[in-house]
């Protein structure tokens, strides 16, 4: 089914699952904003989908969603550029590959968990 028209956000959308899903919302002519923490990867990742899909409007935003006025700002931004938000994709992630014992749990929780009810919110 494609849609005309409308916008999504998709956080952790400079590569990985974020990318690979900004991809397929791309095919379903949506409006793109990807937002991450690493601005050249959504530089990247931003020009290589405004070459593949040309039909829509991509756009990129730097944001850590573990700070919540980068996220305020990641959605008046939108706002902006669009006027309206139709769909938001959780992706953004922090992964660490220490074993469990020496894991910071605070450290991976705040991103991973609670920043996430902070951009839905």
């Amino acid at each position: 089914m494609k849609y005309m028209n409308k916008t999504v956000i998709i956080t952790g959308g400079g590569s990985g699952i974020g990318l690979a899903t900004a991809e397929k919302f791309a095919q379903n002519n949506y409006n793109i904003v990807i937002a991450g923490r690493n601005e050249e990867k959504l530089k990247k990742a931003s020009s290589n989908l405004k070459d593949k899909f040309t039909t829509i409007k991509i756009e990129y935003k730097k944001c850590d969603v573990s700070n919540i006025s980068d996220v305020r700002e990641l959605f008046n931004f939108t706002k902006k550029k669009f006027t309206q938000i139709d769909c938001l994709i959780n992706s953004a992630a922090i992964i660490d590959n220490k074993p469990f014992i020496k894991l910071d749990i605070n450290k991976l929780t705040n991103p991973n968990y609670y920043s996430q009810l902070e951009v839905i919110e």
